[in-house]
């Protein structure tokens, strides 16, 4: 080989020298990425897991902040759901037909339709239930005489004659609260009948927890006693396939109203 075609190229020793100098940067290049890869799905699991327990706080909350456990608010208490009335609308009573069981709101927001809903009506005698048969129905129907005038016009079942101008109307809808299994998974829910609304999760087996306390601080299993709700939740994200899951907890108290 002349001097000339010797300076043009590399030796076989030469190639595997560099060779050995790629694949070891390469490694250490592999290496770094998989610890970022693995350090971001962490970061990202543990924010799906805070995002999860803010939803469940961002729907628990009003719920039962609104709820009078002595007006029956709350239903049904257990170790991992709950069953509470669910604030869907108000309206203000401004006149009443008791003839045809008709009611004439000055106000009204949210939902006051027929359906799934009920009503707590603030009549003569304290709140009772009542449910909407009808809105608007045909007719001659009560007309507000003072204010903007007419908004709604309901007919409820069990009749207005206990009813005055002023009384408060609330519309709710009981939810149950609870755990629900979704192929290997377990998510927050609330059922009302056969509606099922799936709310938030992934969650821990177990990973949804109620503790009910009446006025004193003692532990109760009457609805009508409950004063203050402690929440335990417990969110689980996976990282990867294979890999460790990341979990978050949370635990609030809420005391409802008039409590």
């Amino acid at each position: 080989m002349s001097r000339r075609d010797r300076r043009g190229g590399f030796t076989l020793v030469e190639v595997l020298v560099v060779l050995a100098i790629a694949g070891v940067l390469a490694g250490a290049v592999h290496r770094f990425l998989a610890q970022h890869r693995r350090f971001y799905a962490h970061v990202e699991a543990g924010a799906l897991n805070h995002d999860a327990l803010r939803v469940a706080w961002a729907v628990l909350a009003p719920d039962l902040r609104e709820a009078d456990a002595l007006a029956g608010d709350v239903v049904l208490l257990a170790p991992d759901s709950l069953q509470v009335r669910s604030p869907v609308g108000f309206g203000v009573v401004c006149a009443a037909d008791p003839s045809r069981g008709l009611v004439a709101l000055l106000e009204a927001r949210g939902r006051l339709l027929t359906g799934p809903d009920s009503l707590l009506v603030h009549g003569a005698g304290g709140w009772r239930v009542a449910r909407i048969l009808a809105r608007d129905p045909a007719g001659p129907v009560p007309g507000c005489a003072y204010g903007a005038g007419t908004v709604a016009v309901l007919e409820l079942e069990g009749g207005t004659g206990d009813l005055a101008p002023g009384d408060p109307l609330r519309a709710f809808r009981s939810w149950t609260y609870h755990p629900v299994q979704l192929g290997a998974a377990w998510w927050l829910a609330r059922s009302h009948g056969a509606d099922l609304e799936v709310l938030a999760g992934p969650l821990t087996t177990a990973g949804l927890r109620f503790r009910f306390l009446d006025a004193a601080g003692a532990v109760t299993s009457d609805p009508a006693s409950v004063a203050r709700v402690e929440i335990a939740a417990r969110s689980e994200s996976p990282v990867a396939a294979g890999g460790e899951p990341r979990s978050a907890s949370l635990t609030i108290a809420l005391r409802g109203r008039n409590r």
